[in-house]
């Protein structure tokens, strides 16, 4: 039997004989558990209950060039931005570095790197050893990449999107230990530049000082660029629910939801989300992703609007 496809947007998924079974935002095997080989009984809720918003939240994309507005709206390469934080130092994109990770992309996200004068890139997409094999074959990577390699400021931090499981907690540490031991300008990218890359992107809006509008305005960014989509678009509503509001939901309660009651919320809390999120970040951080203290207040130092710390000296 052909595999189903699933329209989970971020595709942490066990895979079946008949189909795909999916969470958004969530480690199926870590949430609910399970494992290759076992046996899964599913039954309906409500015959057709999810067609109309499977309708709604399938998207438009192409890999032709001419049907985005930009260079940078096709890479999906941007600034993260908020009040509190300065201008100029962190940037996200779709993968700059292998073209079998972002075919038709990753040689604008490339020269979109080189021409921001990034530093430090740090990929949550890929190894070491994808890297070493692409540039072994000799072709399929990112010019500007392996100039910031072989400076030693082309770093691997590959992370999956429950960051809230011990193993991926740990990797999103050295993430951001990454970018305290390296000087900015820093490039965050993974395959699309869109989930794993804002989770990171909201952590570090939130450490500096954000708005929920600020959030909302860089997360969906992302949707626009890729698909098109914008407040005006009838899936808008979708998925600023089903994935941004979720996922700071989440995070505002330190990963500690139960995710079948999550599931069936048609709205959220914003207010007290927001209220909860700066101290739940900040104990996800010293408490999950192992960063301490002077390490939280060096980055907080590196991000934000009229804060300075000693930066660790890079390659240049």
């Amino acid at each position: 039997m052909p595999e189903a496809t699933s329209n989970c947007s971020n595709k942490s998924r066990i895979v079946w004989q008949f189909g795909i079974l999916g969470l958004a935002n969530a480690s199926f095997s870590d949430r609910v558990g399970g494992k290759e080989g076992d046996i899964l009984t599913i039954s309906l809720k409500e015959k057709g209950g999810f067609r109309d918003v499977n309708e709604r939240m399938k998207l438009w994309e192409t890999d032709n060039r001419s049907d985005y507005d930009s260079d940078e709206m096709f890479a999906n390469f941007y600034p993260v931005e908020c009040h509190g934080m300065k201008s100029g130092v962190v940037y996200r994109s779709s993968d700059p570095l292998l073209e079998s990770d972002n075919p038709a992309r990753y040689e604008y996200a490339d020269r979109l790197a080189r021409n921001a004068g990034i530093n430090a890139i740090i990929s949550i997409a890929n190894t070491e050893e994808d890297w070493q094999s692409a540039v072994a074959a000799g072709s399929g990577f990112g010019e500007y990449c392996n100039e910031r390699y072989s400076k030693g400021a082309l770093l691997f931090h590959k992370l999956n999107v429950d960051i809230f499981v011990d193993e991926q907690a740990a990797k999103v540490g050295r993430t951001l230990r990454a970018m305290i031991e390296n000087n900015p300008p820093y490039l965050i990218c993974c395959s699309m530049g869109r989930d794993r890359t804002g989770l990171i992107a909201i952590i570090l809006q939130v450490l500096a000082g954000t708005t929920y509008e600020e959030i909302e305005s860089g997360y969906m960014r992302s949707y626009y660029n890729w698909h098109r989509l914008q407040p005006s678009s009838e899936s808008y509503n979708d998925f600023l629910t089903r994935i941004l509001h979720r996922t700071l939901y989440i995070m505002s309660c330190e990963g500690d939801v139960d995710i079948a009651e999550m599931c069936s919320m048609t709205s959220f809390p914003i207010a007290d989300i927001m209220e909860r999120l700066p101290s739940a970040v900040e104990s996800y951080l010293k408490n999950k992703a192992g960063l301490s203290i002077e390490e939280i207040e060096k980055l907080r130092g590196i991000l934000s609007v009229g804060k300075t710390t000693a930066m660790y000296n890079s390659p240049t």
